[in-house]
């Protein structure tokens, strides 16, 4: 059900007006109750509207005016590139200084700084040759990176070649190496199939686009990054990036080679594809109609007696949280920090705007909101260069997928929740076809 909404969105933004869409989105979800934000974005996010709605529909009307203007889009989406990618390392040495200041992990902060950078500094310099190779490398080598010191820190206690000698131990090893990494959550969710039908359906909008672009690179794009994903599950035992990279790459391998396939066996593949849908919009009905209920009955919630995880929580976060930086405007109080003290019963902020700028004061999120501005402005304008439904589908693509990333993931707080790195995908995407259109007009084919 949720992957459906979300493909839906795509189709809609690629059959209307492209800004008439998206503010309409936006609209609605700031106003809907919880679970029908939950239904739009994928991720879980009780505040919708402070959360992002404001800013986007800031920007998407600001570039509409600088275009309206007939400022050059192009230079300005140079510019706007360059300055996202001087943004990101400026932020992440700033979240350096702040822990360094407030005396905790400066380690964990350097390494957010390197897993986070890497990916835009790679995509940075793809933008020019080799695009999709440099893409497609910054996921091999976050990977790559993650699974080292994954492995590293959990399974080093003897020389490698002593397991190599004992493979008994080393099997040892692994096994509680996957519990240590929440490994539990995987196999819930191969428990339930019902859960699992529901992440087969995320696939929906990567498909679509994947449908209707004419670049073979950027599909093979899409399987190497979400086997990327993959990976990156399996190592972390997060449970929406496995069931996201697998069942996004079975789906995507199947609806790539739909031509090669005879009567017969896409017959069976939609025979047995059925059931999954079918448990997974009946389950989410169900769900849904629960969530109503309890949205209903939020109203009535004190925020004194917030839980861990009410939506009254939620509003004593940013409360809270207001409370606690006016103590350190500045530089906040450093990466890898527990709040649970400060907060009481609220064990975990969930909202990445606050956790911003908890963990580096109020420039530090100045300067993640100038990021978050930069690099939408800088897609907009490439989607006002060329109004195609592909580059609308994956504006709408990325669209979805950040929300969903949004909901629960902290910006910098943790090495692999890169979740922007889809944003400048789109943007990165978008200079391309603006070079590929550029060669095209100074070399134009012969009548």
């Amino acid at each position: 059900m949720i992957a459906l909404a979300q493909a839906l969105l795509v189709v809609t933004v690629s059959l209307i007006r492209f800004r008439t869409a998206i503010t309409l989105f936006f609209v609605f979800s700031a106003f809907a109750p919880r679970s029908l934000g939950l239904l739009l974005g994928g991720g879980d996010f009780s505040l919708t509207f402070p959360r992002i709605a404001i800013p986007l529909v800031f920007v998407i009307y600001l570039a509409s005016y600088i275009s309206r203007k007939g400022y050059n889009i192009m230079k300005m989406s140079d510019a706007m590139m360059n300055g996202s990618f001087i943004l990101i390392v400026v932020i992440g040495i700033y979240k350096i200084v702040a822990t360094a200041v407030n005396d905790v992990n400066l380690l964990y902060a350097i390494e957010s700084l390197i897993f986070t950078s890497v990916p835009f500094i790679l995509l940075y310099l793809s933008s020019t040759r080799q695009l999709f190779n440099g893409v497609v490398s910054a996921f091999v080598l976050s990977c790559v990176i993650i699974s080292v010191i994954v492995i590293v820190e959990n399974i080093a206690k003897y020389p490698l070649h002593f397991y190599v000698a004992n493979p008994v131990i080393f099997n040892t090893e692994i096994q509680s190496l996957v519990q240590t990494n929440r490994g539990y959550r995987v196999q819930a969710i191969f428990d339930n199939p019902l859960s699992l039908s529901e992440y087969l359906l995320y696939a929906l909008p990567i498909l679509f686009y994947a449908a209707i672009t004419r670049h073979r690179n950027a599909k093979l794009f899409a399987f190497l990054s979400l086997a990327g994903l993959c990976v990156t599950g399996l190592m972390t035992g997060s449970r929406g990036f496995l069931i996201f990279g697998i069942g996004t790459s079975v789906a995507y391998l199947v609806f790539y080679n739909w031509r090669l396939f005879s009567k017969s066996s896409k017959i069976i593949l939609l025979v047995s594809s059925a059931p999954i849908f079918l448990f997974s919009t009946v389950g989410a009905a169900m769900a849904l109609m629960q969530k109503i209920e309890q949205s209903i009955g939020v109203v009535f919630y004190l925020i004194s007696d917030a839980t861990e995880r009410s939506t009254a929580s939620r509003a004593l976060q940013y409360y809270e949280v207001f409370i606690m930086v006016k103590e350190r405007p500045i530089f906040g109080y450093g990466v890898l920090q527990n709040f649970s003290n400060q907060l009481d019963q609220i064990h975990r902020i969930d909202s990445f705007y606050l956790r911003s700028a908890l963990e580096s004061g109020v420039p530090g999120f100045l300067l993640f909101l100038l990021f978050l501005l930069i690099t939408w402005m800088a897609i907009l304008s490439g989607n006002k260069m060329d109004n195609s439904k592909e580059n609308r589908a994956f504006f709408a693509m990325s669209l979805s997928l950040l929300v969903a990333f949004m909901g629960a993931k902290f910006y910098l707080s943790m090495p692999t929740n890169n979740y922007i790195f889809y944003a400048l995908l789109g943007l990165v995407l978008g200079r391309k076809r603006r070079m590929d259109l550029l060669k095209i007009n100074a070399h134009p084919p012969h009548p």
